[in-house]
């Protein structure tokens, strides 16, 4: 949801299809037509396409802490 600056008017944000987010702005305000959030768009189904990200998280995440290792599956 999205609201003006007075918080009045909520507006709900819908993509065109399904996808991955892979960036989000997270500045308070933006104006009409500033990009809100990067989605990928893929040709294959949702379902195969999250197999995959959740298999390439499963590589490069540390088991510990969750956090992705850097350098790793980047070649």
């Amino acid at each position: 949801m999205i609201s003006d600056p007075a918080g009045t008017n909520d507006m709900a944000i819908v993509a065109p299809q399904g996808g991955i987010v892979i960036g989000q702005q997270t500045l308070p305000l933006v104006n009409e037509g500033d990009a809100i959030f990067h989605v990928a768009f893929f040709e294959e189904p949702d379902r195969l396409v999250a197999e995959q990200v959740e298999s390439y998280l499963d590589y490069v995440t540390d088991d510990d802490d969750n956090e992705i290792q850097w350098g790793i599956g980047t070649s």
